[in-house]
């Protein structure tokens, strides 16, 4: 949740670069499917304005790109989606960004 409480921030931050952020939640606390007021909850709770909160419930897309089976997994795509890095420990996109 600290990193969620970042987000919006980073968002902010680089936003006029072309950055976005985007979180994905593949369960809720009791390792079920978030509901949409779950995914609004962290929303609101990690005060994001302008990120997109979606699930990936079959978990489809979020394996693809685990690497540590950690939370948070942070992924970072470039504008042509290839894949920058991949759990990383790295929060900010700012070397990613000409």
């Amino acid at each position: 949740m600290s990193l969620a409480r970042e987000a919006q921030s980073t968002q902010n931050s680089f936003a006029e670069d072309g950055f976005q952020a985007i979180e994905i939640i593949t369960e809720n606390n009791y390792g079920s499917a978030p509901s949409q007021d779950e995914l609004q909850d962290w929303a609101d709770a990690g005060e994001m304005e302008t990120i997109p909160v979606l699930s990936d419930t079959s978990q489809s897309v979020w394996i693809e790109f685990e690497q540590d089976f950690y939370i948070p997994t942070i992924v970072h795509l470039g504008p042509d989606m290839t894949v920058l890095s991949v759990d990383e420990a790295i929060t900010s996109p700012s070397q990613f960004i000409d």
